[in-house]
């Protein structure tokens, strides 16, 4: 895959920018695992024309599709979702441009995959909970 420029927004979130071709398909894959929950944000625009936009799964029991492929107005309004992953494998984002054939597209995108081991969140719940009770006990004397 190409390499994207990237830079941050207002609000510190990264973004970058792709080059996608007259007739060219761009895809992001992102991987998760099972032992964790993961969730993927994705938002994005594109410059002067719009561009279609499709997200599916590749498992062990083949590819399913998630969205659709489909046209959207990106360069009227930001396109942008989430989704919690519930099933571990691939994660394909898909920025089809291959409908066109002379216009070039300036792709602007941000996503975020973010995995968290539920064990970590529960070993911390457990120490906010014991600190708690040591603290109530100790306030009793």
């Amino acid at each position: 895959m190409r390499k994207a420029s990237s830079s941050s927004d207002e609000y510190g979130d990264e973004w970058c920018q792709l080059k996608i071709a007259a007739g060219e398909v761009i895809t992001l894959e992102y991987e998760t695992d099972e032992r964790y929950d993961s969730s993927l944000q994705w938002a994005f625009t594109t410059e002067g024309y719009d561009i279609a936009f499709s997200f599916h799964h590749v498992g062990v029991k083949g590819q399913d599709s998630i969205i659709d492929s489909q046209r959207v107005d990106s360069h009227l309004e930001k396109q942008k979702g989430n989704l919690k992953l519930n099933i571990p494998g691939k994660y394909v984002l898909t920025f089809d441009n291959s409908f066109s054939r002379t216009r070039g597209k300036t792709l602007n995108y941000s996503v975020t995959l973010t995995q968290i081991d539920p064990m970590h969140i529960l070993n911390e719940k457990n120490k906010v909970s014991s600190n708690n009770n040591m603290t109530l006990i100790h306030n009793l004397f």
